[in-house]
């Protein structure tokens, strides 16, 4: 359970995702809740992949989720924000949660949420990774960029409001306003 005033360390899945949850903190965050640090997983392919990524991050602050942090007094939370365009995605998601942490999924994944935003739907009638190039490809095409060179003023005019934040990203609007 999430009280005020508790610490999340946010685990994003690459420089896209860290830039979003960049603007979304200096947008709609209300303070209840303190960020203490992004952490950039760089990204990962498989349940196992990220299982080793997430353990190394979670044992190198030496915290644990279910009980107060002695070093800030506080109890610490892990928030993963992640795409969900893997296979794997549903058993990560699951793998999260029940090592107590919390898991906000870009679904299917970042680019795509930002194109769909823009008014650039993406059907997922390809495979996998087909899938994630087309999402790629079709963002740089419209953005002229890659996600993470996306910018808060860029970000802001696809998502301008409470209500999309709200919307798009339901969790991570819960933590950010314990709804």
């Amino acid at each position: 359970m999430i009280k005020n005033r508790d610490v999340f360390i946010v685990c994003c899945e690459g420089e896209a995702e860290i830039n979003l949850f960049g603007f979304l903190k200096s947008n709609f965050y209300l303070k209840n809740n303190k960020t203490l640090q992004e952490k950039n997983i760089k990204g990962f392919n498989s349940l196992s992949l990220f299982q080793r990524k997430s353990a190394k991050i979670i044992k190198g602050e030496e915290i644990s989720p279910r009980k107060k942090n002695l070093k800030f007094n506080k109890r610490i939370h892990f928030l993963f924000l992640i795409d969900k365009d893997l296979k794997d995605s549903d058993m990560i998601g699951r793998y999260v949660t029940k090592e107590g942490h919390f898991v906000q999924f870009c679904n299917p994944n970042t680019e795509a949420i930002l194109l769909g935003l823009y008014g650039v739907n993406i059907v997922r009638n390809i495979n996998e990774k087909d899938f994630r190039k087309r999402c790629k490809d079709e963002f740089e095409k419209e953005f002229k960029k890659s996600a993470h060179k996306m910018k808060d003023a860029e970000f802001l005019k696809l998502i301008p409001n409470e209500l999309i934040f709200k919307n798009t990203f339901p969790e991570l609007h819960r933590i950010f306003n314990l709804d």
